[in-house]
C-alpha cells in the first residue's frame, strides 16, 4: 500500500482509508490520474508482484511463490506445507519505478495432514441380490421345518 502524504489528502484518505492500492509501472498512469485527477476508473489495472518467501521450523528458507496484488492492495496464494511444525511467511514487494520496495511477515503452525475417514464401499447389485436369494431360501427352509412340526403335532394319536 502507498502511504506516501500525497495519499493523506482529504479526497484520497477518503476514498482509500487504508493507502493506496500500488499500481504497476504500466498502470502507474493510468491509476494516478484516477486517482488525483478524477478520471474515470480504469479498467485494466494491474498491481505488483509479491514474493512469498517462507522460513520452516527446520530454518529452511526459501521462495514459495510469487503472486500480484490486486485493485484493493489485496493478493492471495495457495500453497501447501510440507512439513509440519512453526513456519514464517515474509512478503516482499521489491519496489518498482514508482514505489520503494518493502515487506512484512506473519507466522502460522502447520499441523499434520488429517488421515482421511475410511469410506464404506458399496454394496454391488450382484452383493445385494445375492443377499435376497439367501433371505429367501432361509424363509423357505424355516417355513418347512414348521409345517413339519405341525404336521407331526397333528398326526400324533391322542389317549
Amino acid at each position: 500500500m502507498d502511504v506516501s502524504p500525497g495519499t493523506k489528502q482529504t479526497a484520497q484518505a477518503l476514498d482509500f482509508p487504508n493507502g493506496l492500492p500500488c499500481a504497476s509501472d504500466a498502470s502507474e498512469s493510468q491509476w494516478m490520474e484516477y486517482v488525483y485527477m478524477q478520471k474515470a476508473e480504469p479498467t485494466n489495472f494491474t498491481g505488483v508482484p509479491v514474493t512469498l518467501y517462507v522460513l520452516d521450523s527446520n530454518n529452511n528458507y526459501r521462495s514459495i511463490g510469487t503472486t500480484t496484488t490486486n485493485e484493493l492492495g489485496d493478493y492471495s496464494y495457495t500453497w501447501t506445507p510440507d512439513i509440519t511444525g512453526s513456519y514464517t511467511v515474509t512478503a516482499v514487494f521489491a519496489g518498482s519505478n514508482a514505489y520503494y520496495g518493502s515487506s512484512d511477515s506473519i507466522g502460522f503452525y502447520a499441523s499434520p495432514a488429517a488421515t482421511p475417514a475410511p469410506t464404506a464401499s458399496p454394496l454391488s447389485l450382484s452383493a445385494i441380490g445375492n443377499g435376497i436369494a439367501y433371505a429367501a431360501v432361509g424363509i423357505i427352509v424355516v417355513i418347512i421345518i414348521i409345517g413339519v412340526v405341525l404336521a407331526m403335532l397333528m398326526l400324533r394319536k391322542r389317549p
